[in-house]
């Protein structure tokens, strides 16, 4: 994916495979491409060259944007009354406030909460985690976990998690694989290990 009015390209020829049931860390420095990545898999951003499958029948942006749900610290949800957020994601949490009007560990917990209560078969995790205290943010992880294990044990429907973070050391407890970004450019996909 190269932006409009930019010659470098900020993805350069990533090509990966994120397994089913899988927790998938994405790491590197910031201006990396991850976030470019995540917006793409989201059906967020059209990539200007190359495809992507799903269970290998490629699909559109279209497609991506109604199976993946991309959670992240940006804030993009400030102005949506919580109540309604809340009410999607069928959380038993009462608040008339906006998330703009929550701490930005509130909100993260309220979005975070939203992206793994949806189900949706990628749910992309983009630093969602940053502004958490580090109780809340292991306990965020054990869900992830939680959640991947019951995919994994046929409980739930399939779901790939894809999670972005500068925690490195925190995210090698949670995800089985790692990719690495530097410059655009897929460093690794390895397992964790």
């Amino acid at each position: 994916h190269t932006y409009r009015g930019e010659i470098v390209p900020a993805l350069l020829d990533v090509s990966l495979t994120l397994g089913e049931s899988t927790v998938t860390a994405l790491v590197g420095p910031n201006g990396s491409g991850k976030t470019t990545l995540m917006q793409i898999l989201g059906g967020l951003l059209a990539s200007t060259s190359g495809s992507i499958s799903i269970d290998a029948a490629q699909t559109s942006a279209d497609d991506l944007f109604t199976d993946s749900i991309m959670a992240s610290s940006s804030r993009d949800l400030d102005d949506v009354p919580a109540t309604i957020l809340i009410q999607y994601a069928r959380l038993p949490v009462r608040s008339r406030k906006t998330l703009g009007k929550l701490s930005a560990g509130q909100a993260a917990v309220v979005t975070g909460a939203i992206a793994l209560a949806s189900g949706a078969p990628i749910t992309l995790l983009d630093e969602i985690q940053a502004p958490l205290d580090v109780p809340t943010r292991y306990a965020f992880y054990e869900e992830i976990l939680t959640l991947a294990g019951e995919c994994m044990e046929g409980k739930r429907p399939q779901r790939r998690f894809l999670v972005s973070s500068h925690m490195v050391s925190e995210l090698e407890k949670v995800a089985e694989d790692v990719i690495a970004l530097k410059k655009g450019v897929l460093l690794a996909h390895e397992s964790i290990d």
